[in-house]
């Protein structure tokens, strides 16, 4: 690289010649932060100039995300391959003068001062390794803010935007459908501005057969245990079923037109959500998937001829069909919610990992090119904060090979699902490195690390850059799943069965094997350490610093350390109730201790919450996913049989009233969005 010094003046212009609205835009965002960064006044001006010094915008028609930017004795040039990827080259160039963007809005950017910069190269080149880059907004609070996503994604090179609802009032693991409808005007023009990809829709496939014709229409239904049953999604060898389900996919295109990509999938459980009847008993899940999404597939074509719609590879449909082919305008959509994040996915290591994973994957994707569909997706979980429990274990060199991976794999595009119970309570890593890394994984992790932590921390980048290493090390030991804990258990609908039957989620090991369990606990050492070592960093970084991001990251880190004791105890506890040597007396003692971890993470995590129905999904999130596992364990193992009703009865009490409270304030929230609130009048 040969380094080279620009100096502005107030003869400099920005000069662009096309019409196309994302060049339009490419423009003004470089003169606009050209006026900010400098005090200069930078005039635009439309069209070739022979004025000097300028900065000139081209681009290309139809090639990819690439862009080239080199600094000249009269100016700069900048030439996108496509107008996207002319945007792109505006960010980058402004980039190397210092400007960042960590986070949406004003508080997450950080812009230079000054007229004159040196750069570390006088030009650049460069183009995706994966023409694919999609943020998922996949929570309340993130649609809620989803024009500032909308512009923060652009800005760090996301070309898609995915905005994951589901058809119901509250929400919960995805943003209710009424929000985004409400939504949808501000910001659909805020992506098209940019070029964006859009996609919409989630877990919506049963929703297409209504559930009230059970009584009318029993043989469109799914069948379990030789009776139909309402349940979970429906029978795909049924012609009613077909008829239904195409006249209710027709109907929901119709009214959400002019999207790029749809997703109407499954019902959102481990297994089971399938039909046994005589006519499918011969096909696997995916199979019927395959064929019930083909139904909708047909019904797309008709409304939307360009539009494609996922098939999700999920749970039990991570195998390919075997029976079936996928039509023209389905795309492959890998979604690996069971894997371990302690390794990447092609890990030699990590037998839950590999090779179960990579092997699947290749079949999917060969599957899927042999019938001539649509180019593969993969729906990944680095920002899903209720995978890992309203947190983001820092996942950097796992997200790194991961990406190497998929894009060596033949992957369009790689998604980041970003959902959780609450906003980011801080500038998170992981959203920004992905969108670094999914450009181009092949670079170094800690320098890109090292890159926010001066922009996010100035003066303590080198201690929150090791913080952060610290971090990912402690998480890996909680997060490194065996086989045999791979049972899930699913959330049920009933508030009873879910007491008696707690779901079990990946980084819970409540059905692992006590020599899995006894293994677990050995690395404990391994993470009280590296947990320590990072709350040394944070508090080095406090001394050399002060400001508002170390501020949220030192109260955040509270309920870091929380998170991690918790997790620690509940090993420690399970272990004693697998040893089988344990006494009651013993066995207490450690209940208590992961009782108490779990109240004290609460205890701490609340108060950072900014809203109610933040506060209130997180009750009800912590309840499901930790709390009832561990009233269970009380009832069975440590109360008197003739007594164990009474705290069956009261994790129901607790359990109606937490939902009862979520559920009511998203419907408050429903209202205030359609102003029949009156307090909010």
């Amino acid at each position: 690289m040969t380094a080279t010094t620009i100096a502005f003046s107030p003869a400099w212009t920005v000069a662009c010649a096309s019409d196309h609205p994302t060049a339009r835009l490419a423009s003004a965002e470089l003169t606009n932060f050209l006026r900010r960064i400098t005090g200069l006044p930078f005039s635009p001006e439309n069209g070739n100039t022979s004025s000097s010094p300028a900065i000139r915008l081209t681009h290309d028609v139809d090639g990819n995300d690439g862009f080239g930017w080199r600094v000249m004795d009269d100016g700069v040039a900048i030439h996108g391959h496509s107008p996207r990827g002319l945007l792109y080259g505006v960010y980058d160039f402004l980039e190397a003068l210092g400007c960042r963007w960590l986070g949406p809005g004003d508080r997450g950017q950080v812009l230079p001062a000054g007229q004159s910069f040196a750069l570390d190269t006088a030009s650049v080149e460069e183009t995706p390794a994966l023409d694919g880059r999609c943020l998922i907004l996949g929570h309340y609070a993130f649609v809620a803010e989803a024009e500032a996503w909308v512009v923060w994604a652009a800005r760090n090179r996301y070309n898609t935007v995915f905005i994951h609802t589901i058809p119901n009032e509250f929400g919960g693991g995805a943003a209710p459908a009424w929000q985004w409808e409400a939504l949808a005007p501000q910001v659909l023009p805020l992506l098209r501005e940019r070029d964006m990809v859009v996609e919409l829709g989630g877990h919506g496939l049963p929703a297409l057969l209504p559930r009230h014709l059970f009584k009318t229409m029993p043989d469109a239904f799914r069948m379990e245990d030789g009776h139909r049953t309402p349940r979970h999604n429906f029978c795909p060898s049924s012609p009613a079923a077909k008829q239904e389900v195409q006249r209710n996919a027709r109907q929901y295109f119709l009214d959400h037109p002019g999207y790029d990509v749809y997703h109407v999938w499954a019902d959102d459980i481990p297994g089971g959500g399938w039909c046994s009847c005589p006519a499918c008993q011969g096909l696997s899940p995916s199979d019927q998937l395959l064929r019930a999404t083909n139904w909708v597939a047909e019904a797309l074509a008709q409304v939307e001829p360009a539009a494609q719609l996922s098939f999700i590879a999920y749970m039990d449909t991570e195998t390919p069909p075997v029976q079936g082919q996928p039509l023209p305008n389905l795309c492959l959509l890998w979604a690996p919610r069971n894997r371990c994040y302690a390794h990447a996915t092609d890990d030699p290591v990590c037998p839950v990992n590999t090779p179960a994973y990579p092997v699947n994957l290749h079949a999917q994707i060969a599957y899927f090119a042999q019938a001539g569909a649509a180019p593969p997706r993969v729906f990944e979980y680095y920002t899903d904060a209720i995978l890992f429990k309203f947190l983001l274990p820092p996942l950097s060199h796992v997200m790194q090979r991961d990406l190497v991976f998929y894009a060596q794999a033949g992957v369009h595009t790689v998604q980041t699902l970003m959902t959780g119970v609450a906003p980011w309570l801080v500038l998170e890593l992981n959203p920004w490195l992905f969108g670094r890394l999914a450009w181009q994984p092949e670079q170094s992790v800690d320098a890109l690390v090292h890159d926010f932590c001066a922009a996010a921390y100035p003066g303590a980048a080198q201690e929150m850059t090791l913080y952060y290493q610290a971090l990912e090390e402690a998480f890996a030991v909680v997060l490194d799943i065996a086989p045999d804990q791979s049972r899930l258990e699913g959330i049920s609908l009933s508030p009873l069965q879910m007491v008696k039957k707690p779901m079990t989620d990946r980084e819970d090991p409540a059905h692992a094997s006590l020599e899995t369990l006894q293994a677990k606990a050995s690395r404990l050492p391994e993470m009280w350490a590296a947990l320590a070592l990072a709350e040394r960093y944070l508090a080095a970084a406090q001394v050399r610093a002060a400001g508002t991001h170390l501020d949220g990251q030192a109260a955040l880190f509270r309920f870091i350390a929380a998170w991690l004791r918790f997790a620690a105890h509940r090993i420690e506890l399970y272990a004693a109730l697998k040893a089988g040597s344990t006494s009651q007396a013993e066995l207490r003692a450690k209940w208590r201790q992961t009782w108490n971890a779990y109240l004290d993470a609460r205890r701490i995590a609340e108060p950072l919450l900014p809203a109610a129905p933040y506060r209130a999904n997180f009750r009800a999130f912590h309840l499901t996913t930790w709390g009832l596992r561990l009233r269970r364990i009380q009832a069975d193992r440590l109360t008197p049989r003739a007594l164990a009703w009474l705290i069956d009865l009261e994790s129901l009490a607790q359990l109606v009233s937490t939902f009862g409270e979520f559920v009511g304030r998203m419907k408050w929230e429903h209202r205030r969005f359609n102003g029949t609130d009156k307090e909010t009048r």
